[in-house]
């Protein structure tokens, strides 16, 4: 998991120059996506818990009482640019306003309480190195982001858990697809389900063989779509004409007609 370099005062460790913390309730759930790396700069430069305030004023680091402290600054810049090389951290969130930390504003280095854009020692070490510094805000911003983002994963992968789980069907306009009736002389009814052009053709070609024609003369049978016909709520039967009976049947054979009968007379 990559890691995050976070100021230790906004992980609730007391070590602010009054002796409190900037706890920010959001890093227990960035927690799950990154590992936190606490680091005070000032502390691990070797200055005292409390402290006196400093203050940024050109070059140096001074305190409310006019001591130069950049020495310390110093050790402690260089500590964490050791740590965010060692462990290849490429993320810092840091606190606003400090004169280690701070991001976008610093203290005018007057002691007024008054801002001014600027950036921290550390801010300025870390960003040569290549790493994205963000300030607290900036942190909780990033945070709803990736939780957007985990959302939308994790929609994709139900989605997709959803697809390969769902019953596969072998013809899936199976239920839309009508049965299809061929009406020929020598089958009077041939259901199929589910049929494909081929299949009919097949049939068509057999039936049209059987009764003496060619398959492949298309000039002298009908299309194939002729002979379809959708299918009808009751299988008609085949129809056939009645056949009259002869008007002068053999004696012996009713049958048999009677030029058969004169015939063999005849010839007798």
């Amino acid at each position: 998991m990559d890691k995050i370099l976070v100021s230790a005062c906004l992980l609730g460790e007391k070590c602010t120059y009054k002796g409190g913390d900037n706890a920010q309730n959001y890093f227990e759930e960035l927690n799950t996506f990154y590992d936190l790396v606490p680091f005070c700069c000032e502390v691990e430069g070797g200055l005292s818990i409390p402290r006196l305030p400093s203050e940024i004023k050109g070059n140096a680091v001074i305190n409310s009482k006019g001591l130069d402290v950049t020495s310390a600054f110093r050790l402690g810049v260089y500590k964490a640019s050791s740590i965010v090389s060692y462990l290849g951290i490429r993320l810092a969130i840091l606190k606003e306003n400090s004169p280690s930390c701070g991001v976008h504003m610093v203290h005018d280095g007057y002691f007024r309480d008054r801002l001014i854009p600027g950036e921290g020692l550390l801010t300025r070490e870390l960003k040569r190195l290549g790493v994205h510094v963000m300030n607290e805000e900036e942190g909780r911003a990033f945070l709803e982001h990736l939780k957007q983002e985990k959302s939308i994963k994790d929609e994709k992968t139900q989605a997709a858990i959803d697809k390969e789980n769902a019953p596969k069907s072998k013809n899936p306009r199976a239920k839309n697809r009508a049965a299809i009736v061929l009406m020929t002389t020598i089958r009077p009814s041939v259901v199929i389900r589910n049929p494909s052009a081929k299949k009919v053709a097949k049939i068509l070609a057999k039936s049209q063989a059987s009764r003496g024609r060619n398959p492949l003369d298309r000039a002298k049978r009908k299309p194939i779509t002729d002979s379809v016909s959708p299918l009808p709520s009751t299988v008609p039967a085949r129809k056939t004409s009645k056949k009259t009976r002869p008007r002068y049947p053999c004696p012996r054979h009713p049958r048999i007609p009677s030029r058969f009968f004169l015939r063999s007379w005849l010839t007798s």
